[in-house]
């Protein structure tokens, strides 16, 4: 088949090939035959095509940064051409894809493309040259610190040498395992609550906005939580100790600047804080001007990956543009929680953080909530966060039949 069909840049991946709509029958023949005579579970080849390209990136970036190194001009312009575009391929897997094989559950794609992003991520951590320290000291620890998404912990091999290349990924110690089984429940059935009753109330259980708003972001704890946590459960299965993912962030938050950088989804944090925020602080001398800039940036960088992510998982109709504005917002919050603190006499400042911790608490929800509905679209026609999670996840019905009331499972 020849000819190039003009189309929208997502497409654009299917230079010299034929039509998509061709593209995407060929494969709904082809993949159920091959499921019918393998007994191959389609369903993994998303996720594999994904650790497969990310090996194939990481691999690459880490001989050509770290020993290849090549001297010429002309071979260092083709090594970083190739980089970048085995980089620019990464992150277009979960678009092709998504493109080929539509009837892929939204789930599945979305926790592809986060560990595709994540992947990525590193990659481009590796190149700039701030990987953390430890994950680049040997071909094995790389691997183990691209490959999962939640990082187990580096630590020198040797107390007393405290080189980079004697670092190792530390074991996991004893109980951990079951501690973080005890939490995964923990937040199953968190989520199959919240879900259940989301779903009979279009997530909008109450008619008091600030209500709803904790009602949601309750909800989206559970999820975002539960699947870190399944993440740091293949850490652990390998035998390392991964790092934190939540620090109770509902409970315990003490301000908007608390929340997200020392309690909320510190998965992310990680990446992001060594990506662009301490690139665009530096290291010398530190200015007002630079550590917000920093900031804002940080939390732009948040919001792009997580449009990327809604994009992969449920296509160009999601309304682009709304995570974005959610973490600007809160990233505005926090720039002006830091000129507060610094403007304000440190009398007042001191009043105020003495309050008791559940005041505290209040407030920062108090100040953040009011535009959580900007992520996860509750109440819109188009919900990204929120959108067929009946179909992955399992809700609870009550069913009354004459004095008693049961619990019925509803299976998609």
């Amino acid at each position: 088949v020849t000819g190039v069909q003009t189309c929208a840049l997502p497409d654009l991946v299917y230079l010299s090939f034929a039509r998509r709509e061709l593209l995407t029958k060929m494969w709904a023949v082809i993949l159920p035959n091959v499921q019918e005579a393998t007994g191959f579970p389609l369903g993994l080849l998303y996720p594999l095509l994904g650790l497969f390209f990310s090996v194939v990136a990481g691999t690459w970036v880490y001989a050509t940064q770290l020993y290849l190194r090549p001297a010429g001009l002309l071979s260092q312009t083709l090594v970083k051409v190739l980089t970048a575009g085995l980089l620019c391929g990464l992150f277009a897997v979960p678009f092709i894809l998504r493109s080929t094989l539509e009837v892929w559950p939204h789930f599945l794609m979305l926790s592809s493309s986060i560990y595709v992003a994540f992947a990525a991520m590193k990659v481009l951590l590796c190149i700039c040259g701030l990987a953390p320290q430890g994950a680049t000291s040997s071909f094995r620890n790389w691997l183990i610190h691209l490959l999962l998404v939640c990082d187990p912990e580096f630590a020198p091999a040797d107390p007393g040498s405290p080189e980079a290349s004697a670092y190792k990924p530390l074991r996991a110690p004893p109980g951990t395992l079951l501690a973080l089984l005890l939490v995964i429940t923990v937040d199953t059935v968190g989520l199959i609550f919240t879900c259940s009753i989301g779903e009979v109330y279009g997530f909008s259980p109450t008619p008091f906005h600030l209500l709803n708003g904790i009602f949601q972001i309750t909800m989206l704890f559970f999820s975002v939580d539960c699947l870190y946590r399944n993440h740091s459960l293949i850490t652990v299965l390998l035998g390392f100790q991964p790092q934190p993912v939540m620090r109770n962030p509902l409970l315990r938050a003490t301000s908007p600047r608390d929340l997200w950088g020392r309690r909320w989804n510190l998965v992310v944090h990680r990446v992001l804080h060594r990506l662009v925020f301490l690139p665009i602080r530096g290291t010398g001398h530190r200015t007002v001007v630079r550590d917000l800039l920093a900031a804002v940036a940080s939390f732009g960088a948040s919001g792009l990956l997580h449009e990327y992510i809604f994009l992969v998982a449920y296509g160009w109709d999601t309304p682009f543009g709304r995570s974005m504005t959610f973490f600007l917002l809160h990233g505005i919050v926090c720039v002006g929680q830091g000129l507060l603190e610094k403007t304000l006499p440190k009398g007042f400042v001191s009043a105020v953080h003495s309050l008791p911790q559940p005041v505290l608490t209040a407030i920062t929800y108090a100040v953040l909530l009011p535009y959580v509905s900007l992520y996860t679209g509750a109440g819109s026609p188009s919900e990204p966060m929120f959108k067929e999670m009946h179909l992955w996840i399992p809700t609870v019905r009550w069913v009354s039949g004459g004095s008693w009331i049961s619990f019925q499972v509803m299976q998609p």
